[in-house]
């Protein structure tokens, strides 16, 4: 996910989907995407994960496990 404030004060948040010289397309949560100028923008940043690192949390086996459970049980 990234922030956008643009100069204005608007705030934009959603997925960079990409990026071109002058300008950068964020996908909204809702399908949209918006294309805001780099000229507009006052600051960007990549918000923060909720997630906690589970590479920290369990050992290599146990992510195994996981993805694997998830993985065969829709």
């Amino acid at each position: 996910m990234m922030i956008v404030t643009k100069e204005d004060g608007a705030t934009l948040a959603g997925a960079p989907e990409a990026e071109a010289a002058d300008s950068i397309t964020i996908l909204q949560p809702d399908g949209k995407e918006i294309v805001v100028s780099k000229a507009d923008i006052g600051s960007q940043t990549l918000a923060i994960s909720v997630m906690p690192p589970m590479g920290e949390i369990l050992k290599p086996a146990e992510l195994r496990d996981l993805v694997e459970h998830f993985g065969t049980h829709q």
